[in-house]
């Protein structure tokens, strides 16, 4: 069975007769069954500021909670360029691609080589399917 905790927004109280007609409708089971009109409540509150406010008031009211990010600012990130390692490929020039998070006596595995251009094995792969 699916979950959905429903947070009173800091701060806020709720507003009045949105508490009471959520707690009329069965609680948190509410937004469940009415998500079409539930969430486009939730998302004119939470653009009512900006994510960094949110995230500050949610974990000041210790609910767990983080940003969702973007590519950019993933691997933008200390944690994200960490990730990230460059392979040398002869055609195409340096590739920059998500490094194998295994390690092995804290070290990372050196890439073997660079991934497979469109189609580079396609004729390999459909040989061993063939009898």
């Amino acid at each position: 069975m699916m979950r959905v905790a429903v947070v009173r927004f800091p701060g806020s109280n709720c507003e009045p007769e949105a508490c009471r007609a959520v707690e009329r409708a069965g609680g948190e089971a509410y937004y469940v069954r009415h998500r079409e009109t539930s969430i486009p409540l939730l998302e004119e509150r939470f653009a009512s500021r900006t994510a960094a406010e949110w995230l500050e008031a949610l974990a000041a009211a210790s609910v767990p909670c983080a940003p969702v990010r973007t590519l950019d600012e993933v691997f933008a990130s200390r944690e994200g360029a960490g990730a990230v390692q460059e392979v040398i490929d002869d055609g195409r020039g340096p590739l920059r691609l998500v490094a194998d998070p295994i390690r092995v006596d804290g070290r990372r595995l050196p890439a073997r080589r660079p991934p497979p251009t469109l189609g580079e094995h396609t004729r390999e792969v459909l040989g061993e399917l063939e009898p």
